[in-house]
């Protein structure tokens, strides 16, 4: 009797021990994730003029400042909301300036995007026979049309990381994949941890092409037009 409760008790420390050592791991990862956002678009501060880092609404920093002489947005967008997925995040890109017309791109769509408003908005248009098949487009008028028709020449397998590409009359907006979260801190809490280094030189220049590629194209058709 004395052996099967020794036994017991055995097995109750093993729990205990295997369950604090969980919890030291996801606080280690909880505490290393929130240290790291403060450094996250580190790698964007040399080529955004006048940054300046605030506290977004989704707890990360964005980053604030000049791309070529036009106001810049940097954020960072963390998706949980896809049951049975691992977290994404994504880094959204805002460029200012003037266009004709709406135009939404989403590569892989999938119907799950959290970005919705502009995945579902308007109407579904032809995609253009070069781009993969998952691509979805929408728009909203003839001026959508007219954009279209503008950037389709752009080759999106060149843009491994992208998600989605927006024209809209005052702004383009781009969104990549940064990375995915931790698979154990996921399966335990069922929350997103991201590595401190998710943003990487090669985000950052992928960034960087994909908006100028965007802008190069649109002004190039523009002086043809």
């Amino acid at each position: 009797m004395v052996v099967m409760d020794v036994m017991f008790l055995a097995k109750i420390a093993l729990v205990a021990a295997a369950a604090l050592l969980l919890w030291w791991r996801v606080t280690n990862a909880r505490r290393r994730e929130t240290e790291a956002r403060d450094h996250m678009l580190d790698t964007f501060l040399p080529v955004v003029e006048g940054p300046s880092l605030r506290l977004s609404p989704w707890r990360y920093l964005n980053l604030q400042g000049r791309l070529d002489g036009r106001p810049a947005r940097i954020d960072l967008i963390p998706d949980t909301l896809i049951p049975r997925a691992l977290p994404t995040l994504w880094l959204q890109a805002r460029w200012a300036g003037p266009h004709d017309g709406w135009l939404s791109v989403t590569k892989g769509w999938n119907g799950a995007e959290y970005f919705n408003e502009d995945t579902d908005a308007g109407t579904r248009l032809p995609r253009p026979a070069s781009w993969p098949a998952d691509t979805v487009v929408r728009g909203d008028d003839g001026g959508s049309l007219a954009l279209l028709h503008r950037i389709e020449h752009l080759d999106l397998d060149a843009y491994p990381s992208l998600k989605q590409l927006v024209v809209t009359g005052d702004e383009v907006k781009v969104t990549l994949r940064c990375a995915r979260g931790d698979r154990g801190v996921y399966r335990a809490l069922r929350s997103g941890s991201f590595p401190a280094d998710a943003v990487t030189p090669a985000i950052v220049a992928e960034t960087l092409t994909v908006l100028r590629d965007i802008e190069k194209t649109l002004q190039l058709t523009e002086d043809v037009a």
